[in-house]
This record gives C-alpha cells, structure tokens and sequence, in this order.
C-alpha cells in the first residue's frame, strides 16, 4: 500500500508542469521544441532527444496531462484522497 501512495506522489510532482509554453524560459522551451508526442492505434508515441536531464523536462512536460489522467482514474478506482 504504501509503493502506491508514494508512486502516486511522485507521479503527482510530474504532473505540475502546464501544457502552455507561456511559463517556460527560453531553454525550457529549447528543450520541448526537440521533442514531440504522437498518437496511433490508441498508443501515445513520445520522442524525445538530448541529456538525460532535457530528455526528462520533455517526457514530464508533454505527459502531463496523460499521467494527471491516469492518477485520477486511480484514485476514483482505489479512492485514494
């Protein structure tokens, strides 16, 4: 019980970014233009380029709202509050 609670919490921090660039820095945005997600046959492709620490901002930043869904689909399903 308790993975989950702390899964959901760090899933919950990659949540925060917004899907507007209006809040990113000039490098924030640098790092986002590399990148790009695609969906097919009910997948979400993500490509994603350069370090490890840019190739984490763009996964954090353009699943955002994917993984906000998914953790309020899990807490309906297991009610976590």
């Amino acid at each position: 019980m308790r993975c989950f609670v702390a899964l959901g919490l760090i899933l919950s921090l990659l949540c925060l970014p917004v899907s507007s660039q209006a809040g990113l820095t000039a490098e924030e945005k640098a790092y986002v233009a590399k990148a790009k997600t695609f969906e097919q046959d009910g997948w979400i492709y993500l490509y994603v380029e350069g370090k490890p620490f840019e190739i984490g901002f763009q996964n954090g930043y353009l699943l955002a709202s994917d993984w906000r869904e998914w953790l309020t689909a899990q807490k309906k399903r297991f009610r976590f509050y």
